[in-house]
Protein backbone atom coordinates (compact mmCIF):
# COMPACT_ATOMS: atom_id res chain seq x y z
CA UNK A 1 0.00 0.00 0.00
CA UNK A 2 2.96 2.34 -0.47
CA UNK A 3 1.00 4.37 -3.05
CA UNK A 4 -1.71 5.35 -0.51
CA UNK A 5 -0.64 8.53 1.31
CA UNK A 6 -3.84 9.35 3.23
CA UNK A 7 -6.66 7.55 5.02
CA UNK A 8 -9.61 7.18 2.64
CA UNK A 9 -12.18 7.57 5.43
CA UNK A 10 -10.85 10.53 7.48
CA UNK A 11 -8.42 11.99 4.89
CA UNK A 12 -5.62 12.15 7.46
CA UNK A 13 -2.16 12.20 5.81
CA UNK A 14 -0.26 9.01 6.55
CA UNK A 15 3.24 8.89 7.97
CA UNK A 16 5.93 6.97 6.15
CA UNK A 17 5.48 3.20 6.72
CA UNK A 18 2.34 3.79 8.83
CA UNK A 19 0.35 0.58 9.18
CA UNK A 20 -2.97 0.36 7.35
CA UNK A 21 -5.89 -1.92 8.18
CA UNK A 22 -8.15 -3.78 5.73
CA UNK A 23 -11.78 -3.09 6.66
CA UNK A 24 -15.30 -2.85 5.27
CA UNK A 25 -15.94 0.89 5.17
CA UNK A 26 -17.51 3.73 3.20
CA UNK A 27 -15.07 6.00 1.39
CA UNK A 28 -15.35 9.66 2.39
CA UNK A 29 -17.90 11.38 0.13
CA UNK A 30 -19.45 8.11 -1.07
CA UNK A 31 -22.36 5.91 0.03
CA UNK A 32 -21.43 2.31 -0.81
CA UNK A 33 -19.62 -0.10 1.48
CA UNK A 34 -16.27 -1.20 0.06
CA UNK A 35 -13.11 -3.05 1.06
CA UNK A 36 -10.68 -0.27 2.01
CA UNK A 37 -7.39 0.29 3.79
CA UNK A 38 -7.70 2.80 6.64
CA UNK A 39 -5.51 4.27 9.38
CA UNK A 40 -5.22 2.86 12.89
CA UNK A 41 -7.50 5.54 14.37
CA UNK A 42 -10.34 4.72 11.98
CA UNK A 43 -9.93 0.94 11.95
CA UNK A 44 -11.74 0.21 15.29
CA UNK A 45 -14.92 1.80 13.90
CA UNK A 46 -15.23 -0.71 11.05
CA UNK A 47 -15.45 -4.43 10.46
CA UNK A 48 -11.99 -5.87 9.92
CA UNK A 49 -11.57 -7.99 6.80
CA UNK A 50 -9.36 -11.05 6.74
CA UNK A 51 -8.98 -13.37 3.74
CA UNK A 52 -11.17 -14.85 2.30
CA UNK A 53 -13.70 -12.19 3.37
CA UNK A 54 -14.19 -9.04 1.29
CA UNK A 55 -16.95 -6.65 0.19
CA UNK A 56 -19.04 -7.74 -2.78
CA UNK A 57 -21.94 -5.60 -4.04
CA UNK A 58 -22.01 -3.61 -0.80
CA UNK A 59 -22.02 -6.66 1.50
CA UNK A 60 -19.30 -8.45 3.43
CA UNK A 61 -19.03 -11.91 1.92
CA UNK A 62 -16.65 -14.83 1.94
CA UNK A 63 -14.89 -15.26 -1.39
CA UNK A 64 -15.51 -18.71 -2.78
CA UNK A 65 -13.66 -20.13 -5.75
CA UNK A 66 -14.32 -22.68 -8.43
CA UNK A 67 -11.22 -24.60 -9.45
CA UNK A 68 -11.14 -26.37 -12.84
CA UNK A 69 -8.60 -28.90 -14.08
CA UNK A 70 -7.90 -29.02 -17.81
CA UNK A 71 -9.47 -32.48 -17.97
CA UNK A 72 -12.79 -31.03 -16.78
CA UNK A 73 -12.69 -31.90 -13.08
CA UNK A 74 -14.02 -29.06 -10.91
CA UNK A 75 -13.70 -28.35 -7.20
CA UNK A 76 -15.00 -25.76 -4.77
CA UNK A 77 -13.03 -24.37 -1.83
CA UNK A 78 -14.53 -27.06 0.38
CA UNK A 79 -13.45 -30.08 -1.66
CA UNK A 80 -10.42 -28.79 -3.60
CA UNK A 81 -7.09 -30.59 -3.13
CA UNK A 82 -4.78 -28.91 -0.63
CA UNK A 83 -1.04 -28.33 -0.72
CA UNK A 84 0.95 -31.29 0.55
CA UNK A 85 1.91 -30.73 4.18
CA UNK A 86 5.02 -32.86 4.15
CA UNK A 87 6.33 -31.85 7.57
CA UNK A 88 9.84 -32.17 6.18
CA UNK A 89 13.03 -30.65 7.52
CA UNK A 90 13.81 -27.42 5.68
CA UNK A 91 16.67 -27.79 3.21
CA UNK A 92 19.07 -24.86 2.95
CA UNK A 93 20.62 -24.76 -0.51
CA UNK A 94 22.94 -21.76 -0.73
CA UNK A 95 24.65 -22.23 -4.07
CA UNK A 96 23.95 -19.57 -6.70
CA UNK A 97 21.73 -20.72 -9.56
CA UNK A 98 20.67 -19.28 -12.88
CA UNK A 99 17.06 -19.30 -13.99
CA UNK A 100 15.65 -21.31 -16.85
CA UNK A 101 15.19 -18.10 -18.87
CA UNK A 102 18.83 -17.08 -18.33
CA UNK A 103 19.98 -20.57 -19.26
CA UNK A 104 17.99 -20.41 -22.50
CA UNK A 105 19.57 -17.08 -23.34
CA UNK A 106 23.12 -18.24 -22.64
CA UNK A 107 22.58 -21.27 -24.87
CA UNK A 108 21.08 -19.21 -27.70
CA UNK A 109 22.87 -17.48 -30.61
CA UNK A 110 21.73 -14.10 -29.21
CA UNK A 111 24.14 -14.42 -26.28
CA UNK A 112 27.23 -14.51 -28.47
CA UNK A 113 27.36 -10.75 -28.71
CA UNK A 114 27.78 -10.48 -24.94
CA UNK A 115 29.55 -13.70 -23.92
CA UNK A 116 32.15 -15.86 -25.58
CA UNK A 117 31.88 -19.64 -25.45
CA UNK A 118 34.38 -19.95 -22.61
CA UNK A 119 32.38 -17.52 -20.45
CA UNK A 120 29.14 -19.37 -21.15
CA UNK A 121 30.67 -22.73 -20.24
CA UNK A 122 32.09 -21.30 -17.01
CA UNK A 123 28.74 -19.78 -15.96
CA UNK A 124 26.89 -23.01 -16.64
CA UNK A 125 29.54 -25.15 -14.93
CA UNK A 126 29.20 -23.09 -11.74
CA UNK A 127 25.55 -24.14 -11.49
CA UNK A 128 26.27 -27.85 -10.95
CA UNK A 129 24.39 -29.31 -7.99
CA UNK A 130 26.33 -29.44 -4.73
CA UNK A 131 24.91 -32.60 -3.16
CA UNK A 132 26.68 -31.85 0.13
CA UNK A 133 24.05 -29.15 0.74
CA UNK A 134 21.17 -31.59 0.22
CA UNK A 135 19.79 -34.54 2.17
CA UNK A 136 21.02 -37.90 0.85
CA UNK A 137 19.22 -38.49 -2.42
CA UNK A 138 18.00 -41.81 -1.04
CA UNK A 139 16.07 -39.87 1.62
CA UNK A 140 13.94 -37.97 -0.89
CA UNK A 141 10.41 -39.47 -0.59
CA UNK A 142 9.20 -41.17 -3.77
CA UNK A 143 5.88 -39.88 -5.16
CA UNK A 144 4.52 -42.96 -6.91
CA UNK A 145 1.27 -41.33 -8.10
CA UNK A 146 2.97 -38.18 -9.43
CA UNK A 147 1.01 -36.21 -12.00
CA UNK A 148 1.20 -32.83 -13.77
CA UNK A 149 -1.99 -30.80 -14.08
CA UNK A 150 -3.17 -27.49 -15.51
CA UNK A 151 -5.57 -25.67 -13.21
CA UNK A 152 -7.48 -22.39 -13.41
CA UNK A 153 -9.94 -20.75 -11.02
CA UNK A 154 -12.53 -18.02 -10.69
CA UNK A 155 -14.57 -16.43 -7.90
CA UNK A 156 -17.67 -18.55 -7.64
CA UNK A 157 -19.88 -15.91 -6.00
CA UNK A 158 -19.31 -13.39 -8.78
CA UNK A 159 -21.48 -14.42 -11.77
CA UNK A 160 -19.57 -12.09 -14.10
CA UNK A 161 -16.15 -13.43 -13.10
CA UNK A 162 -14.23 -15.41 -15.71
CA UNK A 163 -11.63 -18.13 -15.34
CA UNK A 164 -8.07 -16.88 -15.18
CA UNK A 165 -5.03 -18.36 -16.90
CA UNK A 166 -4.00 -21.96 -16.32
CA UNK A 167 -1.33 -22.66 -13.72
CA UNK A 168 0.86 -25.73 -14.08
CA UNK A 169 1.17 -27.75 -10.88
CA UNK A 170 2.89 -30.94 -9.80
CA UNK A 171 0.18 -33.03 -8.19
CA UNK A 172 -0.40 -36.25 -6.28
CA UNK A 173 -3.96 -37.61 -5.88
CA UNK A 174 -3.00 -39.02 -2.47
CA UNK A 175 -1.07 -35.99 -1.18
CA UNK A 176 -2.37 -32.91 -3.01
CA UNK A 177 -0.48 -30.13 -4.74
CA UNK A 178 3.27 -30.68 -4.54
CA UNK A 179 4.92 -27.79 -6.38
CA UNK A 180 4.38 -25.23 -9.13
CA UNK A 181 6.33 -23.87 -12.08
CA UNK A 182 6.65 -20.36 -13.45
CA UNK A 183 5.95 -21.47 -17.00
CA UNK A 184 3.23 -23.51 -18.70
CA UNK A 185 2.95 -25.35 -22.04
CA UNK A 186 -0.28 -23.42 -22.76
CA UNK A 187 0.33 -21.03 -25.65
CA UNK A 188 0.62 -17.43 -24.47
CA UNK A 189 1.20 -13.99 -25.97
CA UNK A 190 3.25 -12.90 -22.96
CA UNK A 191 5.39 -15.93 -22.05
CA UNK A 192 8.07 -18.08 -23.66
CA UNK A 193 7.30 -21.44 -25.25
CA UNK A 194 7.73 -24.21 -22.70
CA UNK A 195 7.76 -27.98 -23.12
CA UNK A 196 8.86 -29.04 -19.65
CA UNK A 197 11.05 -28.50 -16.60
CA UNK A 198 14.16 -30.64 -17.03
CA UNK A 199 17.59 -30.43 -15.45
CA UNK A 200 20.62 -32.51 -14.57
CA UNK A 201 23.13 -32.65 -11.74
CA UNK A 202 25.47 -30.65 -13.95
CA UNK A 203 22.87 -28.11 -15.10
CA UNK A 204 19.74 -28.05 -12.90
CA UNK A 205 16.42 -26.41 -13.70
CA UNK A 206 15.63 -23.36 -11.56
CA UNK A 207 12.94 -20.71 -11.66
CA UNK A 208 11.12 -18.47 -9.23
CA UNK A 209 8.20 -16.11 -8.92
CA UNK A 210 6.67 -14.06 -6.15
CA UNK A 211 6.54 -16.28 -3.08
CA UNK A 212 8.05 -19.44 -4.54
CA UNK A 213 11.11 -21.04 -6.12
CA UNK A 214 11.68 -24.40 -7.81
CA UNK A 215 14.90 -26.42 -8.12
CA UNK A 216 14.94 -29.64 -10.12
CA UNK A 217 17.52 -32.13 -11.40
CA UNK A 218 17.77 -35.78 -12.39
CA UNK A 219 20.12 -38.73 -12.26
CA UNK A 220 19.81 -42.08 -14.04
CA UNK A 221 16.77 -43.23 -12.02
CA UNK A 222 14.91 -40.29 -10.53
CA UNK A 223 13.95 -36.65 -10.94
CA UNK A 224 14.48 -34.68 -7.71
CA UNK A 225 12.27 -31.67 -6.97
CA UNK A 226 12.68 -28.98 -4.30
CA UNK A 227 10.12 -26.22 -3.76
CA UNK A 228 10.59 -23.22 -1.49
CA UNK A 229 8.99 -19.90 -0.67
CA UNK A 230 10.62 -16.49 -0.98
CA UNK A 231 13.34 -16.58 -3.65
CA UNK A 232 15.45 -14.21 -1.55
CA UNK A 233 16.26 -16.92 1.00
CA UNK A 234 17.83 -20.38 0.67
CA UNK A 235 14.99 -22.43 2.22
CA UNK A 236 13.18 -25.33 0.53
CA UNK A 237 10.38 -26.82 2.61
CA UNK A 238 9.12 -29.46 0.15
CA UNK A 239 11.34 -32.04 -1.52
CA UNK A 240 10.64 -35.34 -3.21
CA UNK A 241 11.60 -37.54 -6.14
CA UNK A 242 9.77 -39.13 -9.06
CA UNK A 243 10.65 -42.14 -11.18
CA UNK A 244 12.31 -40.65 -14.24
CA UNK A 245 10.19 -42.51 -16.84
CA UNK A 246 6.98 -41.43 -15.09
CA UNK A 247 8.13 -37.80 -14.88
CA UNK A 248 8.87 -37.65 -18.60
CA UNK A 249 5.63 -39.45 -19.48
CA UNK A 250 3.51 -37.01 -17.46
CA UNK A 251 5.19 -34.05 -19.16
CA UNK A 252 4.51 -35.59 -22.57
CA UNK A 253 0.86 -36.02 -21.59
CA UNK A 254 0.28 -32.46 -20.33
CA UNK A 255 2.08 -30.88 -23.30
CA UNK A 256 -0.15 -32.87 -25.64
CA UNK A 257 -3.29 -31.77 -23.78
CA UNK A 258 -2.18 -28.12 -23.76
CA UNK A 259 -2.01 -28.00 -27.56
CA UNK A 260 -5.80 -27.82 -27.73
CA UNK A 261 -6.06 -24.87 -25.31
CA UNK A 262 -6.59 -21.46 -26.99
CA UNK A 263 -3.68 -19.04 -26.59
CA UNK A 264 -3.90 -16.94 -23.43
CA UNK A 265 -3.60 -13.15 -23.63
Amino acid sequence: MSHQNYCVTCSKPLKKDEELFHVAAVRRGEDNLKALYVCGQCAPHYEKLTYPYTVLDGRVEKLTHLCEFLDGRTYTDEDAPSRWDSGQTIVHYKKTLITYADRRFLQSPESRGRFNQEQVEQILAECAIDTSQLPPLTDFPLIEDFDIVLVRSKRQNRPDDRFGSYDLLFFSPSRGYLASTLYSPVKSTYSISFDGAFGTLQLPYYDFDLGYKLLLFEDDQFVYVLQGGDWQNDEYDTWFKVDKPRYYERWKNIVQLARDVPAED
